[in-house]
């Protein structure tokens, strides 16, 4: 069974856009920092409730713009799902 490694640079680009460290966004989805660290370094993977606390704690939108300025809906697979790419 392949072992994928996730790319979190998303997750981590919002959480400086957002002035929130790796402890503080532990704090805030109750993990230890240790175990956040090795998640957002692709060691381990994020449970789905990890994934629904850190979008909230983010306020990761579920939807966007398009390119036409209207308001479009996407899935939070792009913080949580992008493959890195080696």
């Amino acid at each position: 069974m392949k072992k994928y490694i996730y790319d979190y640079s998303l997750i981590k680009g919002a959480m400086i856009n957002r002035g929130v460290t790796q402890e503080a966004l532990a704090k805030m989805i109750g993990v230890a920092k240790s175990s956040l660290n090795l998640k957002l370094l692709g060691k381990r993977y994020f449970t789905p409730p990890e994934m629904q606390a850190i979008a909230e704690a983010l306020d990761l939108r579920a939807y966007d713009r398009d390119m036409f300025g209207d308001l479009s809906f996407y899935s939070l697979d792009k913080y949580f799902f992008t493959v890195k790419k080696t």
